[in-house]
């Protein structure tokens, strides 16, 4: 199981994604312009292609 934690600012967007072990498998930081549900719903597609088989905590 993956753990991701969020962020979403006034300006960015920022994803972690955690192993079992709770390391570091991916991140992300992306200015989202204001547009923050399709800036996080392209991240989120991009971790489920990343970790397909992965389940989300």
């Amino acid at each position: 199981m993956l753990k991701i934690g969020i962020d979403v600012g006034s300006t960015t967007l920022k994803i972690i994604v955690l192993d079992e072990k709770n390391e570091i498998v991916h991140k992300i930081y992306r200015r989202h312009k204001a547009d923050i549900q399709v800036v996080f719903a392209e991240e989120l597609a991009e971790i489920n292609r990343l970790f397909p088989s992965a389940r989300l905590a």
